[in-house]
């Protein structure tokens, strides 16, 4: 390579179409940016500087002309004497102007900064023209020019006219003379110096690109001659490379194959995730993968179409879509989940986007990397909340269905419960001259009406449809007395037994637990309507040690209450005992039960985290035994109150409306022999008429809430609006709990159910009244 030419390499520069061209690209390079800078770029710095100069010129006169004129100020001479002055030079002096001057608006020098200047006339047309019109008018002046004055400056400035204006109406002008000459200075030596920098560049640029090319060209060269030899050594070489490479070309075949088997296999791995993919996105129930930290990676369409969300929505976010009540309980089974490793599934709520709580089941399973080791999970989300509204219209119904059971059993209980009335009642009017009798025998007829009140109460509570609570419950009472309403309800030929020896607690719902009971007994006796026989109820607290103890029902170990309800009817064949707990499977006719009864028994149990088992034997009968789990020891839940309170008395001003006569002339009696003075209405129109002549007239208001022309709870509202503080008792025979809690919402915390007991409304009346009640509800 040392013996090629100058002459050959230049040419071989030319010859090759790629040296050739970076040759020629190179020099235009070096021609065309020093051109293009200097006749295009550097002008349009030099002219953005005059515009921006400009610009800041008519931002400094506008700056003096607010500093100048005010709506209060009257554009005169001598206003520019004295400190006016000495502000405006200074002014000049700080924003760096050549020079200032104020015009009336007849075009007359009131000040300048030159004072051979004042009382001079601005004849000029872009005065009277433009700037008495109200327009900014501005001119760059280039140095050794005339100004629009007409006077020669030797510094380069910018001419600014700037009207003076109050309220829309032209008062004077103002003219300043900013000076650029420095700026302008500063930004052509930069120019200059760059130009050298640019020229200096392009050439070393060129001479580079040159050598560059140079050495590229001897390097071609040097290729061309050494290709030319491997040409001519290339046939032994290949016949020397064969004799050495036969076991190479089998390991390549080898390799070949090995490749067009891993491509296979890849197509394949490809199909199969189409098909995974496909199967994910047709399932009708919402998917989603996640990796191990909890960030979705896939979601199928199912889940957007639900949910609401889309994957890149929830990318990078953990699970954001759980109700914090239920937080806890998935962290615990997405722990359980990656520490046993198998699959699970379980019952909660998810939130959508547009904030509805669904209730789901989930099912999830463990996903594995190409090491076998867990990296994710998929989840399938079935969708339940229809099926779970259902569940509470059949329980309804099926409540329902146990009313009309007991109808027989209710009607006899309030005959029975009449009979005394009217037999006490007859009785104390025979006994009017014995007054000892005679309270004995009202004492009987108010024992009576409460007993009658008891049992309606009993009805509504357990045929009303509200959502249930839990609380430490009495199962034991509760028990008592279901079996009391059914003792009248079933035929006489079924002995009814109870086998009740423990008071133990359980966290229970009362309506819930007093319908199971219901369901229970009346399937039992049912099963006993023909032949007659015995029903047989049991409560009895048990320790289960653990799962093993009855394996059937895997139990968690500790204290269980055990319901036991057993009946020697005609038991339940194998086959039916497998659909007992489906909705709406029944054996009886088209007229005797739903199928509901025991579907609802094994939903409450489940909700109550209990266990269910029944033994049955065709012709002897049949049991089941009901476990829940012993509360922990608190006061339970009873329904009965027997305190005994003595009457308070008071002297308090009391508003009664009640448009029954008898409630409100025996309420008026009651209260005012206890020394309050009351003020009776029949309807809520009249009482509100009364309140507005003295809204603080009265120290209580009781009213009942269904009444003609003006409601309770519209008479309520009125008055608290205007007396926001003032207690009100609000009474009615039958409260639905959407209506509680509107009550709740109007800020009515107080309500009172009918039948009033007068004794426990004077309590609570006292109780308000001094100030220890300001809420709730005396059932």
């Amino acid at each position: 390579m040392e013996n090629i030419s100058l002459k050959k390499v230049l040419f071989n520069i030319i010859k090759k179409p790629l040296l050739r061209r970076i040759l020629l690209i190179t020099i235009a390079a070096a021609i065309f940016f020093p051109a293009f800078s200097f006749y295009f770029i550097f002008p349009q710095f030099i002219k953005q500087l005059t515009n921006y100069s400009e610009d800041a010129a008519i931002r400094v006169a506008t700056h003096l002309s607010d500093m100048i004129l005010d709506d209060r100020t009257v554009l005169a001479k001598k206003i520019f004497a004295g400190e006016v002055e000495k502000k405006i030079l200074k002014e000049m002096k700080d924003l760096g102007l050549e020079k200032i001057k104020v015009f009336s608006k007849s075009g007359k020098v009131l000040f300048s900064s030159n004072p051979e200047d004042v009382g001079k006339i601005n004849t000029y047309d872009y005065f009277h023209n433009l700037v008495a019109q109200g327009k900014i008018y501005s001119q760059v002046i280039q140095k050794n020019t005339k100004t629009m004055e007409g006077r020669i400056v030797n510094l380069e400035v910018v001419e600014s006219y700037v009207p003076l204006m109050s309220k829309g109406i032209f008062k004077g002008a103002l003219e300043v003379y900013y000076n650029i000459t420095g700026n302008k200075e500063v930004l052509t030596t930069l120019l200059d110096q760059l130009k050298i920098t640019i020229v200096v560049f392009s050439l070393i640029f060129l001479v580079v690109i040159f050598v560059i090319l140079f050495k590229a060209s001897r390097n071609v060269i040097g290729k061309d001659i050494a290709e030319a030899s491997l040409q001519r050594g290339h046939a032994q070489l290949e016949k020397k490379i064969a004799e050495r490479t036969k076991d190479l070309n089998k390991t390549n075949k080898s390799l070949l194959i090995e490749i067009e088997e891993h491509r296979a296999s890849d197509l394949a791995l490809r199909e199969s995730e189409r098909r995974f993919r496909a199967i994910l996105e047709a399932n009708p129930d919402p998917m989603v993968m996640y990796d191990q930290k909890g960030h979705p990676q896939y979601i199928n369409p199912a889940f957007t179409s639900l949910f609401g969300w889309t994957l890149k929505e929830l990318k990078s976010r953990t699970i954001p879509f759980v109700p914090e009540d239920q937080k806890q309980l998935s962290a615990d089974k997405i722990k359980e989940i990656y520490q046993y490793g198998g699959p699970l599934s379980f019952e909660t709520k998810r939130f959508t986007r547009d904030n509805r709580i669904l209730d789901v089941i989930i099912s999830a399973a463990i996903t594995e990397g190409m090491d076998g080791k867990p990296d994710g999970m998929v989840v399938n989300l079935t969708n339940i909340s229809e099926k779970k509204a259902l569940e509470a219209q059949y329980k309804q119904a099926q409540k329902m269905e146990s009313i009309g059971t007991l109808a027989g059993g209710i009607a006899h209980d309030f005959n029975n419960i009449l009979t005394g009335i009217f037999g006490y009642s007859q009785l104390a009017i025979v006994n009017l001259k014995n007054p000892e009798k005679a309270k004995d025998n009202i004492e009987q007829v108010l024992k009576g009406a409460k007993r009658a009140a008891d049992l309606v109460q009993q009805i509504l509570t357990f045929s009303r449809q509200s959502e249930y609570k839990k609380q430490a419950l009495n199962v034991s009472a509760l028990v008592k007395e279901a079996l009391k309403l059914l003792r009248s309800s079933i035929p006489s030929t079924i002995e009814i037994k109870e086998n009740i020896i423990s008071r133990a607690s359980v966290m229970a719902d009362s309506t819930q637990i007093h319908q199971v009971v219901m369901n229970l007994c009346t399937n039992a006796y049912q099963a006993m309507n023909e032949t007659g026989g015995i029903l047989t109820v049991g409560l009895e607290e048990i320790e289960v040690p653990g799962p093993d103890n009855i394996p059937e029902l895997n139990m968690a170990s500790g204290k269980y209450l055990r319901l036991e309800v057993t009946d020697t009817g005609h038991g339940i064949d194998p086959e039916t005992m497998d659909k007992i707990f489906d909705p709406y499977f029944t054996t009886k006719g088209p007229d005797e039960g739903t199928g509901l009864g025991l579907a609802v028994v094994h939903g409450i149990i489940q909700e109550h985290e209990g266990y269910l088992k029944v033994y049955s034997e065709q012709d002897k009968g049949t049991r089941f035994y009901i476990f829940l789990p012993v509360a922990e020891k608190k006061e339970a839940f009873n329904t009965h109150k027997n305190n005994k309170t003595p009457l308070p008395l008071g002297s308090e001003r009391i508003m009664l409306v009640d448009d029954e006569d008898s409630i409100r002339n025996s309420a008026l009696e009651f209260l005012e022999n206890l020394g309050y003075e009351l003020y009776s209405f029949v309807n809520g129109k009249e009482a509100f008429q009364e309140f507005k002549k003295d809204p603080y007239k009265f120290d209580l208001i009781i009213t009942d809430m269904t009444m003609p022309v003006m409601t309770g709870d519209e008479l309520a509202c009125k008055i608290l609006k205007i007396r926001p503080e003032l207690p009100v008792i609000l009474c009615s025979g039958y409260c639905e709990k959407k209506t509680e809690d509107k009550i709740k919402e109007m800020g009515i915390g107080l309500f009172m159910p009918k039948p009033l007991i007068l004794e426990e409304l004077a309590v609570m009346i006292r109780d308000i009244l001094d100030g220890k009640q300001k809420s709730g509800i005396v059932a």
